[in-house]
């Protein structure tokens, strides 16, 4: 028997940067989760997922984050912090966290 399908996101990171990205409408990838294409169907899901495996010199790390489709606000903990934005510091050229220059995102929120 197979599992719920609940509507999903497509994400991953991009590369070289590493940075979180959905896959919006015309298979373009973008920051914004409130972008993103919501996948309803599983079987549509399963053919992106696949086609986004090939995409190696994009991204790597593709999945599939199941999502409210009402408020695009992913189900997962891991997928709410990574739709909050980047928690690693800024780096200064000694390769030292430059806490000056951070972004913080306070978990009570996601």
């Amino acid at each position: 028997m197979s599992r719920k399908f609940h509507p999903s996101v497509l994400t991953a990171n991009d590369l070289p940067g590493g940075a979180v990205v959905y896959l919006a409408p015309g298979r373009q990838w973008v920051h914004d989760i409130a972008l993103a294409e919501i996948l309803a169907d599983r079987n549509r899901a399963e053919a992106l997922l696949a086609w986004a495996e090939t995409r190696t010199l994009e991204i790597i790390g593709a999945c599939l984050a199941p999502i409210d489709p009402a408020s695009h606000r992913p189900l997962a903990n891991r997928e709410r912090i990574r739709a909050a934005g980047p928690f690693s510091l800024p780096r200064t050229h000694a390769g030292t966290p430059n806490r000056k220059e951070s972004r913080h995102v306070s978990a009570r929120h996601l």
